[in-house]
């Protein structure tokens, strides 16, 4: 600029862009300096707070109140003598008190663990208050610099170079934004509203609920699967993917003395399209594929009971766990947790138009798989008379529904018809060749009783038919005569005796009755 120009902008009170830059400078080296080594001051107080802090938590330890492990050996027994006291028991005492014992246990490391985070949160807490005032006045600090330098620079610069002021400023606050992001937001962690988010990632670093096995009472309240929810949602969509992973009472049977033994069982897959059955006064075709340790059975859903699991149910459970061979576990109380929410989003979630289809659908196919022969075809006379009538008044939806009704009945009745006809000509063609078996064996036994005979020339069957032959019986006149002198020496009065004639020489033989017929003389009187 020229020595005019410069006397002309001292007369108005506003000196050249050098001076205004060394000006500027002069206004934003000190402070800014000065927070600097504040800041790394208060960084360095805050380390070595947190350092003694957290070094008193290590000498306390984790009793806090003196209270020492009830169970050290083993986490199940005082000392050896009282293992050896214990195992001399019967089994029913024994494992009553075992299971005391491990209540006590988890109490204490339950306490344990609440005194431990007891002392991180009063060591945090006493972090954030030493912090906060030292971050709230640097904070506050550079809001008053930042004010000050608007003011100074409205004051000094002219209308034209408010729009590169403006620049400047935002500059200036971008500037600070970037600190901010440097130094892990400052505002939200050391300010006295701490973010929640902040805090609970704080939280899920100490906790450890996917390394704690869940308790009975968090599977009793949580993932136990009851008979009465089952046939509630079976007929839904997702519930051959939520319902895996839960856990059911099943029924096993009853004793001599007349109790219901039970067992529990992991579900480890849904399984449709089996044999219909009843539930609950609805017909189902859902199976279970159920688990305990190394075994597997598929089960109905019938058997499953709507009580709580006992305790001593669930440590016969524990105990099959631990003698599978598989890597059969309990579940983490985290796992618990994650398929909590997704049982109560499927049974919280609200049906759409489409759901309710579906599910009308799967009832109404597995209700027509139950009916018998007699109700199918009663259903169809009726459908064939409701699908009249639809026509008649010529409604296309309701026609159309009546219609696939109708299919899906006469599908199972032509499957029913087939597979009764095969199974008659299954038990007609077994009969046959029962029949024909017998009949060869018969043969074979006849076969073997004559050459028997043939054989044997001793053996005679009163019951068998013997063969004849026919002889013919005749006297000669000689013959005759000497008969008749040795009778009438005899007898003085004889009888005369037949002759034995030749039946082949018969005339009734030979031509028949009317040959006889013309020999015979009818007196006959006649009167007129």
């Amino acid at each position: 600029m020229s020595d005019s120009d410069d006397d002309l902008l001292a007369l108005a009170g506003i000196g050249s862009d050098e001076e205004m830059q060394q000006d500027e400078e002069s206004d934003y080296e000190p402070e800014i300096k000065t927070t600097s080594r504040g800041r790394g001051a208060t960084k360095r107080k805050v380390e070595e707070s947190e350092d003694e802090d957290f070094q008193v938590i290590g000498d306390d330890g984790y009793d806090e109140e003196g209270e020492q492990d009830p169970y050290p050996l083993e986490g199940k027994f005082k000392d050896a003598a009282d293992k050896a006291e214990l195992l001399a028991m019967d089994e029913v005492t024994r494992e009553g008190i075992l299971y005391d014992r491990m209540q006590e246990k988890e109490k204490y490391t339950e306490r344990r663990y609440l005194a431990l985070r007891a002392r991180q949160n009063r060591a945090e807490t006493s972090t954030l208050k030493k912090s906060a005032p030292s971050s709230k006045r640097l904070r506050t600090s550079k809001l008053s610099e930042l004010k000050k330098q608007r003011e100074k620079k409205n004051k000094r610069q002219s209308r034209r170079y408010d729009s590169e002021d403006d620049d400047d400023l935002n500059e200036l606050l971008d500037e600070e934004e970037d600190i901010d992001d440097l130094d892990g937001d400052d505002d939200g962690y050391y300010s006295d509203e701490i973010d929640t988010k902040r805090k609970k990632t704080v939280k899920d670093d100490y906790d450890d609920k996917y390394y704690r096995d869940a308790t009975l009472a968090d599977i009793n309240d949580k993932v136990r699967s009851t008979r009465s929810a089952l046939a509630k949602l079976m007929f839904r969509d997702e519930f051959d993917v939520v319902i895996p992973g839960t856990y059911v009472k099943v029924n096993v049977g009853s004793s001599s003395d007349g109790r219901q033994h039970y067992k529990v069982a992991k579900v480890e897959a849904v399984k449709r399209g089996g044999k219909v059955y009843d539930l609950l006064g609805k017909p189902s075709d859902v199976y279970l594929v159920l688990s305990q340790g190394d075994s597997k059975i598929v089960s109905d859903m019938k058997c499953i009971s709507d009580r709580v699991i006992t305790p001593e149910e669930f440590e016969v459970y524990k105990r099959r766990l631990a003698e599978a061979s598989g890597s059969s576990e309990l579940p983490s109380l985290g796992e618990v947790e994650a398929k909590f929410k997704e049982l109560r989003a499927m049974s919280t979630r609200k049906l759409t138009d489409e759901d309710i289809n579906k599910m009308v659908a799967r009832r109404e196919a597995i209700s027509v798989a139950s009916m018998d022969s007699g109700n199918r075809v009663k259903r169809l006379g009726v459908l064939r008379e409701e699908l009249q009538v639809a026509i008649e008044r010529q409604q296309t939806e309701k026609i159309e529904y009546i219609n696939k009704q109708i299919r899906e009945l006469t599908r199972y009745t032509e499957k029913n018809v087939s597979s009764s006809l095969s199974k008659m000509d299954q038990i007609n063609l077994r009969n046959k060749k029962k029949d024909e078996s017998s009949i060869r064996k018969a043969e074979k036994t006849n076969v073997g009783m004559r050459q028997k005979q043939m054989l044997s020339k001793s053996f005679s069957d009163p019951f068998s038919r013997l063969r004849t032959n026919a002889k013919l019986f005749y006297t000669t006149e000689q013959q005759q005569k000497d008969d008749d002198g040795v009778k009438d020496e005899e007898n003085t009065e004889t009888k005369e005796v037949p002759k034995k004639v030749d039946v082949t020489t018969c005339v009734y033989r030979r031509d028949g009755v009317d040959a006889i017929i013309k020999d015979i003389n009818f007196d006959l009187e006649l009167s007129f």
